[in-house]
C-alpha cells in the first residue's frame, strides 16, 4: 500500500515519512526495501539474509496513519522465509475497542514452550502472558505492543503494534432524594459520585434553581482502582419561599458530564420588626414614627400600616434592600395627637407571600402646661399662710443667689415675690410677674417628657423693668432634666431688658427622657428688677439626617505660654495678647510669669484680680483650663459667653500654690472671663477641640 502525493505538501510528508521509517529500521535492526530505483517500498523486520534461516523478506501489512500529533505505524508484519523451518512471530491481533476501564482480554496467539511472550499496553503497565487481560484507568488511544522471543537457534525477536481505543465513560452522581428548608437558610448540600476511570479528576457544579449564579462545588476525591469516588460540597441559601429543583453536574476531565438533582421545598419566614418601645410628642406637632424590619427572604417585597391607638391607622412608607443574606427596610409614618395621653401604637409589616410582622410603641402625648398663664396661680410648694407669692400652675418657683466678685452685690439683702399680673401681659389675661433685688436669679420651671438625642426650643415673651440696666431675662433648657438652676448642664441665653415685650428662645438637644425648661431673670450686680412672663412655647425637632461617613473624633488643641519671655509685659488693650490665634483681654496689666514645679518648668500669664477675657477663635462645647494659684484665695469665677451673651457660670476654688486643670462645658461658646477677688492667678494651658485636628503650639 503506497500514498500518491503531488506537488510540495506531498514532497514533505514523503520526507517525513522516509525520516520515520529510518529510524524504524535503526531501533528494530532491520533494514530497508527498495526497488530498481533506490526508493523505499518497506521496512524488513531484521536483516535480509539470516543464517539458518535463509532470505528472507519482511514488510509492515497496514497503512501508515498520519494524525495532528505524529505519524503511527501500527498494524501486522509479513515475514516470508526461504528456510523450511517454521518459527513463532508476534501477531497482536488488533484492533481493540472498548470502553474505558472494561476489562481486554489481548490475543496473541497460542502459547509455545520456545518463545517468550511480553505486552507493552501503553499506560505503563506490562504483561508476560501471551494472552492477557488488562483495564485501563482512562479513556483514550493506546499503541499495545506484542513482543515475541524465540528462543531456539535460529530464533529471533519480533514485534507487532496494535490500536486500543477506549471511549470515555461519565461519572454516576447522586444526591439525597429532598430537603426542607426556610427562606435565608443557609444549608449546606452534600454530592456523592464515582467513576469506573479511577485516574480521572472531576470538576462539580451546582445549580440552585433559582435563577442565582451556580457556584462550583468543593470535591474530595479518590483516584484508586477499581474507580475514583468523591463528593461535591457546596453551601446556599433561598431568597424567597418555593419548590426549587438542585441539580449537581459532574464533569470529568475527558469531557464525561453526570448529573443529578433534588428537590427542595423553602418555607416563608415572616418579617421581623423593631420599633421604639416608648416616644414623647407635643401635642398638636407632627411626630414621624419609623421601625425598621428585616427579613430571611430578602427577594420579598413589603408593605406596611400603622395603627395610632386614636382610631386612626395609615398606610406607611417602605424603603427596602434586598441584598443578601437578609432583606432590610425602614417604615415611616407622620402623625400628629391632639390630645394628652398614653397611646400604643401597631405598625404591621406584611410580606408579598403573606407572611405579618408586627411592633408596638408607646406614644405618651404632653403639652407645656399653662403655657399662657391662664390656667390659674397657686402658693408656691413650700408656702405659708400669709404668703403672699403666687406661682402658675404647674410650673415651680425657683430663686438663689449667683456669684458674683461685686462686693457691694454680694452685700444686698436678696428678695423676691412671685404674683400673677393682670395687666402687664403679652396678649392674654394673665401674666407670671416676679420682683427680685440683689446679686441672684429667679424664675419658673416646668419638667417635661423628651426623647433622647432631639432637640427642643424653648421660647417665652418677657418685658423686663430694670434699675440701671443690670438685670436680664434669662431662659434655659436642661437637657439632663435636672431642677437646680445653677447646674453646669443647663443651657442658658440671656436678653437685656426693653421698654416692649420682647421674645427670648433657647435650643438644646436631650441627653435623658425628660427635660427641664427655665424662665426668669438674673442680676449678677445687685440691682432691683421687675420681669413679667408670657406666652410660654415648646417646640419639638426631630432628627432626620441622611447616613454620612462618620467622621473621627476631634483632638485637642493645646495653646501653652512657653514660648514668650518671663516678664514680658501686656499693656490693658482688646486684646493685650494675640497668642496662637487666641485672644487675652484684660482692664489691667498682664505679665509672663515663670513656674518652677511641677517639672518641667514652664511659664504662665498671671493677671490681676480685674480678670481676664480669653477669645477663643471658633466655636466649641469644651475647654480643659489649666490654671496656677500665685496665692491668696481660694474662690475664683469663670463665665461662658457665646457671641457675648452669658450661657454659663461657675463657682470654682483653688489652693494657695496648687496647679490644676478645669472643665469648661456648655452647648455652644466662643470665649471665657475669669476672675477672683483677693485671689493671684495664672493661665498656663488651654486645650481646645480645634477644626482640623490637634496641634500644640509652645514648647
Amino acid at each position: 500500500t503506497g500514498f500518491v502525493l503531488f506537488g510540495v505538501i506531498g514532497g514533505i510528508i514523503f520526507l517525513i515519512i522516509l525520516a520515520i521509517v529510518i529510524e524504524i529500521v535503526e531501533s528494530v535492526g532491520g533494514g530497508m526495501a527498495k526497488d530498481a530505483l533506490g526508493n523505499v517500498t518497506g521496512i524488513a523486520a531484521w536483516p535480509v539474509v539470516l543464517p539458518n534461516i535463509g532470505n528472507i523478506s519482511a514488510r509492515f501489512k497496514n497503512p501508515v496513519d498520519i494524525f495532528a500529533t505524529g505519524v503511527l505505524f501500527i498494524g501486522e508484519m509479513q515475514i516470508v522465509s526461504s528456510s523450511s523451518a517454521a518459527l513463532d512471530g508476534a501477531d497482536s491481533n488488533g484492533p481493540y475497542s472498548a470502553a474505558a476501564s472494561a476489562l481486554i482480554a489481548f490475543n496473541g496467539g497460542a502459547d509455545l514452550a520456545v518463545s517468550q511472550p511480553q505486552w507493552l499496553f501503553g499506560d505503563g503497565n506490562s504483561a508476560l502472558l501471551r494472552n492477557p487481560n488488562h483495564r485501563y484507568g482512562d479513556s483514550g488511544q493506546y499503541v499495545a505492543k506484542l513482543r515475541i522471543l524465540v528462543n531456539e537457534t535460529g530464533g529471533a525477536l519480533t514485534r507487532d503494534f496494535t490500536a486500543v481505543r477506549l471511549q470515555n465513560v461519565p461519572p454516576k452522581v447522586s444526591l439525597p432524594t429532598e430537603l426542607h428548608v426556610l427562606e435565608g437558610q443557609e444549608v449546606e448540600i452534600v454530592g456523592a459520585f464515582t467513576d469506573p476511570e479511577w485516574l480521572d479528576r472531576h470538576l462539580a457544579v451546582f445549580d440552585w434553581g433559582d435563577n442565582s449564579k451556580p457556584t462550583v462545588a468543593v470535591v474530595a476525591e479518590t483516584n484508586t482502582e477499581p474507580e475514583a469516588r468523591g463528593t461535591a460540597t457546596a453551601r446556599h441559601a433561598w431568597c424567597d419561599n418555593g419548590v426549587y429543583t438542585v441539580r449537581l453536574t459532574v464533569i470529568d476531565d475527558d469531557g464525561g458530564v453526570g448529573e443529578a438533582t433534588m428537590r427542595v421545598t423553602v418555607d416563608n419566614v415572616p418579617p421581623i420588626v423593631r420599633a421604639p418601645e416608648k416616644l414623647c410628642t407635643l401635642v398638636g406637632q407632627p411626630l414621624v414614627l419609623e421601625a425598621t424590619f428585616e427579613d430571611a427572604g430578602w427577594c420579598d417585597e413589603h408593605s406596611a400600616e400603622w395603627n395610632f391607638g386614636d382610631c386612626h391607622t395609615k398606610n406607611a412608607f417602605v424603603e427596602e434592600t434586598h441584598e443578601p443574606p437578609k432583606g432590610t427596610g425602614k417604615v415611616s409614618v407622620c402623625h400628629k395627637w391632639d390630645n394628652c395621653g398614653i397611646y400604643k401604637t401597631q405598625v404591621t409589616v406584611a410580606d408579598d407571600d403573606g407572611g405579618i410582622g408586627v411592633a408596638t410603641t408607646v406614644v405618651h402625648a404632653v403639652e407645656l402646661k399653662n403655657a399662657n398663664f391662664e390656667q390659674g396661680f397657686r402658693l408656691p410648694d413650700a408656702g405659708q399662710p400669709g404668703d403672699t407669692n403666687r406661682v402658675a400652675n404647674h410650673w415651680h418657683p425657683y430663686a438663689a443667689p449667683v456669684l458674683t466678685l461685686d462686693q457691694g452685690a454680694l452685700n444686698q439683702q436678696r428678695e423676691w415675690l412671685f404674683f400673677a399680673e393682670q395687666f402687664v401681659e403679652q396678649e392674654s389675661r394673665r401674666a407670671q410677674g416676679i420682683r427680685f433685688r440683689g446679686a441672684m436669679q429667679a424664675g419658673i420651671y416646668q419638667q417635661i417628657c423628651a426623647n433622647v438625642g432631639w432637640d427642643y426650643e424653648f421660647s417665652a415673651h418677657y418685658h423686663l423693668v430694670t434699675t440701671r440696666s443690670m438685670g436680664k431675662a434669662r431662659i434655659g433648657i436642661d437637657p439632663t432634666g435636672g431642677t437646680d438652676a445653677g447646674s453646669p448642664s443647663i443651657i442658658w441665653r440671656e436678653l437685656p431688658g426693653s421698654a416692649q415685650w420682647e421674645n427670648i428662645t433657647v435650643r438644646a438637644t436631650a441627653r435623658a427622657e425628660t427635660i427641664t425648661v427655665f424662665l426668669g431673670g438674673i442680676d449678677r450686680r445687685g440691682g432691683q428688677d421687675e420681669i413679667y412672663l408670657d406666652r410660654a412655647r415648646l417646640c419639638q425637632i426631630q432628627p432626620h439626617c441622611p447616613k454620612t461617613t462618620e467622621e473621627p473624633p476631634c483632638k485637642d488643641s493645646c495653646v501653652d505660654f512657653n514660648d514668650l519671655d518671663v516678664q514680658q509685659h501686656f499693656p490693658p488693650g482688646t486684646p493685650s495678647l494675640l497668642h496662637h490665634d487666641i485672644g487675652f483681654s484684660s482692664a489691667a496689666d498682664m505679665f509672663i510669669v515663670g513656674i518652677p514645679t511641677p517639672l518641667p518648668a514652664h511659664h504662665g500669664l498671671f493677671f490681676t484680680a480685674r480678670g481676664v477675657l480669653v477669645q477663643l477663635p471658633q466655636k466649641v462645647t469644651t475647654v480643659d483650663l489649666t490654671i496656677r494659684s500665685l496665692g491668696g484665695g481660694p474662690d475664683f469665677k469663670i463665665e461662658l459667653l457665646d457671641g457675648g451673651v452669658s450661657v454659663n457660670s461657675l463657682g470654682l476654688a483653688i489652693a494657695s500654690g496648687d496647679e490644676n486643670e478645669f472643665t469648661l462645658s456648655a452647648g455652644s461658646f466662643d470665649a471665657f472671663f475669669v476672675r477672683g477677688d483677693g485671689i493671684e492667678l495664672a493661665l498656663v494651658k488651654i486645650c481646645y477641640c480645634k477644626n482640623g485636628g490637634r496641634t500644640h503650639t509652645g514648647h
